[in-house]
């Protein structure tokens, strides 16, 4: 897939025309639908989907706006486990769009978003060590981002002691607090 003036491996979304589910790419697979039911749901949805471009090559800003925006429609349907992370992840690639249009409000209200939602996915989720790892890592980012230094700070001290993480982790994790602890937010 290649988008008009924009990265691509950061734009990551498949959807079905069939049955319009809509997902990140890591997540298509996984979706727990009542296929009945969501197909049901969508129907009526199938008009205003049908100006959303699946054969066109390449895509505008707003077919990736519309599918992102149509992706966070579907996860309370078709997600049971990871609905909170699969917001999270969503609305942390939402606010990289708004970045890449330069909407900087927008960008912020996103980052809100996925802030909230990280957050809950790191206090409920009960991912393994290197999923947790990961998860601290990328939370701390985003409350930085959105001024929450003190989180932020604590989850990546905490993504170096996870016991079953990686080195690799560990040590982004270490860089990461040494260029958040004195910078201000």
């Amino acid at each position: 897939v290649h988008y008009q003036d924009i990265e691509p491996i950061i734009y990551d979304i498949i959807h079905c025309k069939n049955c319009l589910y809509t997902a990140l790419r890591e997540y298509y697979p996984k979706a727990a639908v009542n296929a009945h039911y969501f197909i049901q749901k969508m129907q009526p949805l199938k008009m205003a989907m049908m100006k959303f471009p699946m054969d066109k090559l390449k895509y505008s800003i707003d077919d990736v706006f519309f599918a992102y925006y149509f992706a966070l429609s579907c996860v309370e349907d078709c997600f049971i486990e990871d609905r909170i992370l699969a917001y999270a992840k969503l609305w942390m690639r939402i606010s990289w769009l708004y970045a890449d249009c330069r909407d900087s409000e927008m960008e912020k209200y996103a980052l809100g978003k996925a802030h909230t939602y990280f957050m809950q996915a790191y206090g409920f989720s009960k991912p393994d060590d290197k999923h947790l790892q990961q998860l601290m890592i990328t939370t701390g980012v985003v409350c930085y981002k959105v001024g929450d230094k003190m989180n932020g700070l604590k989850l990546l001290a905490a993504a170096v002691t996870v016991p079953d993480g990686t080195d690799a982790r560990k040590e982004k994790a270490r860089e990461l607090w040494k260029k958040y602890k004195d910078l201000p937010k």
